[in-house]
């Protein structure tokens, strides 16, 4: 049987400064549906939002101490759809805000020893809950990976 090795989790404080600066970099997004993107709050009827998946843990560890680590995430999207068209168009633009991601890392800063290596699109986006009213929830999973050094 392959046993896997217990997740070593960074410390709350790092966690905390990474959701920071990428929910701050994510609200620079041009073609943001909402004016803002908040921290695991959704509105009633609409929203747009970042969720820690879990919290970021450590998939790397060097000899003189610096670490590769893994923060993985989602942004999710509530919306009014009646429609097919309105429920792609919500897919549409999480597609869209991942590829935007993906493209500009390199504008993610979280702090001088924090080295961001790359953000990942995991999954497409997609219809995760329905709620009266025809609302919906919509989401994309993504993952950063950063270096402390």
């Amino acid at each position: 049987m392959d046993e896997q090795k217990p997740k070593t989790l960074v410390s709350a404080e790092e966690n905390a400064d990474v959701s920071r600066a990428v929910r701050q970099w994510l609200n620079a997004y041009p073609d943001k549906p909402l004016s803002k993107l908040d921290f695991e709050w959704l509105g009633e009827k609409s929203g747009l939002c970042i969720s820690t998946i879990q919290a970021a843990y450590k998939t790397k560890q060097f000899i003189d101490g610096s670490y590769q680590a893994q923060y993985q995430f989602k942004l999710i999207y509530r919306v009014p759809a009646k429609n097919a068209d309105e429920r792609m168009s919500a897919d549409e633009v999480l597609d869209a805000y991942g590829a935007w991601a993906e493209a500009n890392v390199d504008s993610l800063t979280i702090a001088d020893d924090i080295r961001v290596r790359k953000v990942k699109r995991d999954t497409a986006a997609a219809l995760f809950a329905r709620y009266e009213g025809d609302i919906e929830d919509h989401q994309i999973l993504l993952t950063l990976i950063y270096e402390v050094i």
